[in-house]
């Protein structure tokens, strides 16, 4: 689901992964079609025009202000507060290229069915958590358990994120092989499967994109204190 945020006016921009403000005078557009059999409220210049029927759906459409990307994202709110991504209709967060690609396919992937087969997307999130591990920590035991306890008693995670990655092992895991009694399978919806893809993106900040930027900030920052020593010495 497309990041946005109506009180403080920001968002995510889903194509560059930009967060900005955006304004509703300039961002909200008219769109002469926007609902079947439902009431929608439309901006135009910052007024608001509604064509009456039934339920009050809201059409916002938002141009990303990154020059280099610049492209439109339209987002539909009904009364219930439903969001419904219309573009784009499938959300996929990008990511640089020092995530290993499979990695970054299977959430992917997962995100883009979560609505439609949210059992399916939990069990490739599993399967993208013991890569994550696998790649991060060089850890591959024969069961994800042992390899979450294994880094967790090598002091490399906390206490808190041991247990947020065994309730995705084991979520993964119900989703997978567990049937109830009466032979049904047991079932998450896609609210309860999004915050485990909440988990994984903050993995991904704390695991990858974090270590890189202190990385990079760390080279920088030496590359400019050596400068300063060369000319002194010279």
């Amino acid at each position: 689901m497309i990041d946005i945020n109506f009180e403080n006016k920001t968002y995510t921009c889903p194509y560059c992964n930009d967060k900005q403000r955006f304004n509703l005078n300039d961002d909200f557009s008219e769109c002469d079609e926007c609902g079947i059999g439902s009431n929608v409220s439309l901006y135009m210049d910052g007024k608001r025009k509604v064509l009456k029927h039934k339920v009050k759906t809201l059409i916002y459409s938002i141009t990303c202000n990154n020059p280099k990307c610049n492209k439109t994202t339209v987002i539909a709110v009904n009364d219930d507060g439903e969001q419904i991504d219309i573009l784009p209709s499938k959300y996929q967060k990008c990511f640089p290229n020092y995530i290993p690609q499979p990695i970054i396919r299977d959430f992917q992937e997962g995100v883009s069915i979560i609505n439609y087969s949210p059992r399916a997307s939990a069990i490739l999130f599993r399967k993208c958590l013991e890569g994550m591990i696998k790649n991060c920590f060089g850890v591959c035991e024969k069961k994800l358990y042992d390899s979450i306890d294994k880094i967790f008693k090598n002091n490399q995670i906390s206490a808190g994120q041991k247990e947020m990655l065994d309730s995705i092992r084991r979520i993964g895991n119900i989703c997978a092989h567990f049937q109830s009694e009466d032979n049904s399978l047991f079932d998450y919806t896609s609210d309860e499967v999004n915050k485990i893809k909440d988990v994984l993106e903050y993995l991904f900040e704390e695991w990858y994109i974090e270590p890189n930027r202190r990385k990079k900030l760390q080279e920088e920052i030496s590359q400019m204190a050596n400068k300063k020593e060369d000319k002194n010495e010279k």
